[in-house]
């Protein structure tokens, strides 16, 4: 089983291993994880974010994006072709589908845009690149388009 490694959490790349075979490693990386602690709680986000931002984002951003579809409060009106209609239920419901599908396609282009979702084997790093790209512009402009209704 894949273990999941998210770079937003201070302890990634660390901890990797049975500290009962590597005491020294171990308590290496507890004094490397204590600072990020430290820089985490100065910061208030991981330092890993200085690293490798890209990689950062699409870790943060995957599981907010997945709560906020999931528990949101209310849905913004996102129906463009139409006008608000009040206490209507089935035009409620086509704009929570759509709403959702927007949502839907934004995780959908996170995932494209995770180099590590790619077969190396299969494409070579030339056309990965253009898909990443292809996905990144995709997500960031549907970002942009319904940033502001995209919080409760």
């Amino acid at each position: 089983m894949k273990k999941n490694i998210s770079s937003a959490v201070p302890s990634f790349g660390l901890f990797d291993y049975c500290w009962l075979l590597h005491p020294i490693k171990f308590f290496k990386d507890l004094s490397i994880y204590r600072l990020r602690l430290k820089t985490f709680k100065k910061k208030g986000y991981s330092e890993v974010a200085e690293w490798e931002t890209f990689n950062w984002f699409i870790d943060v951003m995957k599981p907010i994006l997945t709560y906020y579809r999931d528990h949101r409060s209310g849905t913004p009106f996102v129906l463009e072709d139409e006008n608000i209609i009040f206490n209507n239920e089935e035009q409620t419901t086509r704009n929570e589908a759509f709403y959702n599908s927007i949502l839907n396609k934004m995780l959908d282009l996170l995932e494209k845009m995770d180099e590590n979702n790619y077969d190396r084997k299969e494409l070579d790093l030339k056309e990965i690149y253009e898909k990443q790209e292809e996905a990144k512009n995709k997500f960031f402009e549907l970002f942009s388009k319904y940033f502001y209704a995209l919080w409760d």
